[in-house]
């Protein structure tokens, strides 16, 4: 279980669902990612029963998340 957990705080986590920058887990288990600023569309904006929303802006995980060196977590 070491071994994979270290592994995984290595590489990058790829996935569809973050295409600005790809999440990393720090020491302490956080997975960081960026978060991405969402404006709600209105039913005349919409062109389906799932286009409800239009992203506007993205937050660096790296601002949004506390740095690790102001962490309390004891598994730093």
């Amino acid at each position: 279980g070491k071994a994979v957990a270290a592994q995984m705080k290595k590489q990058p986590i790829t996935t569809r669902f973050w295409s600005n920058g790809a999440p990393t887990i720090r020491p302490n288990g956080r997975v960081v990612y960026d978060l991405n600023v969402m404006r709600i569309k209105s039913p005349a904006q919409s062109t389906g029963k799932f286009d409800v929303a239009e992203v506007v802006g993205t937050l660096p995980g790296a601002k949004v998340f506390k740095p690790l060196s102001e962490t309390l977590c004891k598994l730093v």
